[in-house]
């Protein structure tokens, strides 16, 4: 089992989806499409809301005040390569989305399934967070193609 504490893991989180809102703030740059752009802004401002209610978690946690430097997890929601592009379209913005939440699904079952204890369950609740986020964008992108 993994020695990864609820501390590390809660802060790992956190750095993700600060991460991931980076990116898209990032990516709206890319765009001229203002529907695009407004998705874009969309997701990001999901992504803030996400890290802001793990920092309320870990403000419920007294000994969780400062946290420890992110380990190599922190960029999971952020799909490499697509800063280096030029310009990206809605379905390249969506796509890119629906990577990210699935990846971060990916990974946080990784965690869940090494750790135990509240980490485990932890992560098990952000996979599944993660997972929901994932088929709502699909829906979005689905019927953005009709």
């Amino acid at each position: 089992m993994s020695s990864l504490s609820f501390k590390q893991a809660l802060c790992n989180a956190i750095a993700a989806e600060r991460e991931a809102e980076r990116l898209y703030n990032t990516l709206c740059d890319k765009s001229k499409d203002p529907n695009t752009i407004a998705f874009l802004k969309d997701i990001a401002n999901d992504e803030r809301k996400h890290a802001s209610d793990l920092e309320e978690i870990k403000s419920k946690f007294p000994n969780l005040e400062f946290c420890p430097e992110p380990d190599q997890i922190s960029n999971i929601e952020a799909p490499m390569g697509w800063e280096d592009v030029d310009e990206i379209n809605f379905v390249d913005a969506i796509n890119i989305a629906i990577q990210g939440e699935n990846n971060a699904t990916m990974i946080y079952d990784a965690l869940s399934d090494s750790t135990e204890g509240e980490v485990s369950e932890f992560f098990k609740s952000l996979s599944k967070t993660e997972s929901l986020h994932a088929l709502k964008l699909e829906k979005i992108k689905e019927k953005s193609l009709r």
